[in-house]
């Protein structure tokens, strides 16, 4: 019997200067500050800005 890898699937769309920041973030080459102030400009919502955080 031949398995599959598990697959993973995205219901929403990720923009790439949001993943951008977010690698940055991560490294130590910017703050959460700046990723805040990037999610503030694409005039999200709280909640959305939180979920985008969470991803």
């Amino acid at each position: 019997m031949i398995q599959s890898a598990p697959q993973i699937g995205f219901d929403r769309y990720i923009q790439l200067d949001w993943v951008d920041m977010a690698i940055k973030v991560r490294a130590g080459l910017a703050t959460l500050g700046d990723l805040e102030a990037l999610l503030d400009s694409a005039g999200l919502g709280k909640e959305a800005k939180s979920k985008a955080r969470q991803s």
